[in-house]
């Protein structure tokens, strides 16, 4: 649970209109027009460690550079905008309740707002670089660092959130490799530490269930799948090659493509309102077999007064009732 979470409980409960972080003061409700304290003066490095703790990678970098930016923060009580930026030498930060839905609803995700959108390359080594920051910083050696399944997990999400945050559609992780992003079929190598044998074998673990875990022992290969909630879903293959563990993950969308948008023909989609028979839908590798079937689907659950069951291992699109 992040320290921030604690103030943002208040501001909801207290129904306050915001809360503001301001370097050399307490932090501070802003409730019917006044202000009222909840804590003793922060610091900048408070601050700025306060927001770190909820920032996603690109948006940890700018507060590093100490630039100005802009960010969603999403947890169980509520989706949050942040605005942080120094005010002569000071920080000056305010979270309010983003009800208006300046940003799309994603958790983490970052607008990089009147600001330069960062590359696959650079955007990636800001979030390696805060990660082993973050694990420097909250434990006495790195072998503890790295020995911590939440923070292990932690890690994993940031590289998770910045492939999405560069629109790429693969994840690429191998001993011996740094991290390799897939955009529009080109592989980025990012240039930096390399995974070690034992740096993978964690990093998967913290996310990998129970059930895969078991069956990757017994078989050294098992396909899961992984949600950062309002991010995306994640289709996961982890499996040995000759240097150890390596994983591809596969960004699926939050938000269901139609069959229209998808210019599935009138033709095919009649083949959705069949009452019996058996219809396959194949094709090659990155072909679009999965995000095909998933609009159909859609098309049967939006269409239908029927009872749709899926069979999947893992389970990708999800459809709601």
């Amino acid at each position: 649970m992040a320290q921030l979470d604690k103030l943002l409980s208040v501001m909801i409960q207290k129904g306050a209109e915001a809360l503001y972080l301001d370097e050399d003061q307490p932090s501070t409700l802003k409730l019917e027009g006044q202000d009222a304290p909840l804590t003793k003066a922060l610091n900048g490095q408070q601050v700025v460690g306060l927001l770190k703790e909820i920032a996603p990678p690109q948006a940890s970098a700018h507060l590093d550079q100490k630039a100005p930016v802009k960010f969603q923060y999403t947890n169980g009580q509520g989706v949050f905008l942040v605005r942080a930026m120094l005010q002569g030498d000071k920080w000056h930060c305010q979270l309010t309740v983003d009800d208006k839905g300046e940003f799309e609803r994603r958790t983490g995700m970052f607008r990089a707002v009147d600001m330069e959108t960062p590359s696959v390359a650079e955007a990636l080594a800001a979030a390696n670089a805060v990660a082993i920051a973050a694990a420097a910083a909250a434990a006495p050696a790195a072998a503890q660092a790295a020995s911590d399944p939440d923070r292990a997990r932690m890690r994993m999400e940031k590289l998770l959130r910045v492939l999405v945050d560069v629109g790429g559609s693969d994840l690429h992780l191998r001993v011996g490799e740094p991290p390799i992003i897939r955009k529009s079929g080109e592989m980025t190598r990012v240039e930096g530490e390399k995974l070690t044998a034992s740096e993978g074998e964690v990093l998967l673990a913290a996310i990998m269930p129970d059930r895969n875990k078991k069956e990757f022992a017994e078989h050294n290969d098992t396909d899961f799948a992984y949600e950062i909630e309002g991010v995306a879903r994640f289709r996961a293959n982890v499996l040995k090659d000759r240097k150890g563990i390596a994983a591809v993950f596969r960004v699926i969308p939050s938000n269901i493509v139609t069959a229209d948008q998808l210019g599935v023909t009138s033709e095919v989609q009649k083949l959705c309102y069949l009452t019996k028979g058996l219809v396959l839908v194949t094709g090659p590798t990155g072909s679009g077999k999965s995000t095909t079937l998933c609009a159909l689907v859609d098309l049967v659950n939006r269409s239908r007064s029927d009872h749709v069951i899926t069979i999947e291992d893992p389970i990708e699109f999800v459809h709601e009732n």
